[in-house]
């Protein structure tokens, strides 16, 4: 059992449904707003095929799929943020 598993409770992928080979993925990254990196509306499920086409090929995940995750951004830069990173 890790660490994640209290905070990441995964079923399937937010964007393509897949049920395996799922990762945790920070829609605010942890490196910039590391007070958020447990925060279970900041982590959403997906599969390593969307995660890859996330992270490497800058392909926007959709932004009905980090709908839990807006009630975090309490200030502008945060807003922005998700505007620009998230479809």
């Amino acid at each position: 059992m890790s660490d994640w598993d209290d905070y990441f409770d995964p079923s399937a992928c937010v964007v393509c449904g897949r049920k395996d080979h799922l990762d945790p993925h920070h829609v605010f990254p942890k490196q910039k707003w590391p007070e958020l990196k447990w925060e279970p509306d900041n982590i959403i499920p997906v599969c390593r095929k969307c995660h890859a086409d996330h992270e490497v090929a800058y392909r926007r995940l959709p932004r009905a799929a980090v709908k839990p995750a807006e009630r975090l951004a309490t200030d502008d830069r945060m807003k922005a943020y998700l505007d620009r990173t998230y479809a």
